[in-house]
């Protein structure tokens, strides 16, 4: 596709999905995903993990309960 029809062609798909059931429009958006981003399953799990490794931590617990009380947090490494 030549580079100055990009926009007007990409801003044609967004409006034809936009009207399109919503389950198919998810699956398309996947597929897409997956072609252009071949390792972005690879990535959101070990996204996930590491998030998970922080929200294990004493310091991410404390903080957030600080935060829900206004109060700050002095983190510990832990």
């Amino acid at each position: 596709m030549p580079d100055d029809q990009v926009d007007e062609i990409g801003l044609a798909i967004a409006k034809k999905m936009s009207t399109a059931a919503p389950v198919a429009a998810q699956y398309f958006k996947e597929c897409v995903r997956n072609v252009l981003y071949p390792h972005l399953a690879e990535a959101r799990e070990k996204e996930l993990e590491a998030s998970k490794s922080v929200w294990a931590t004493d310091d991410a617990k404390e903080g957030l309960a600080n935060v829900i009380k206004g109060k700050t947090t002095v983190f510990k490494g832990r």
